[in-house]
């Protein structure tokens, strides 16, 4: 999964692959700008990825109409 920001030439994310499960504990860490609070915000469908894909409960998010994105966010 790649993403960048509107009018930034730079991607934040790229080539991430990683998944997170329920009932789990995960620790994401880093320096300052290293992205982290972006990957979160992309894993949490607040940002749409530039390219790649979010899959939720085995389907592509992004890929949903509007309607099931809304009922599966909530």
């Amino acid at each position: 999964m790649w993403f960048r920001y509107p009018n930034t030439a730079r991607f934040s994310l790229t080539g991430i692959s990683t998944s997170f499960r329920s009932g789990e504990l995960t620790l994401v860490r880093g320096p300052n700008g290293a992205g982290k609070t972006t990957l979160l915000k992309v894993a949490g469908l607040v940002y749409r990825p530039s390219a790649g894909r979010v899959v939720v409960d085995g389907e592509d998010f992004w890929s949903l109409d509007k309607g099931r994105r809304l009922a599966r966010r909530w």
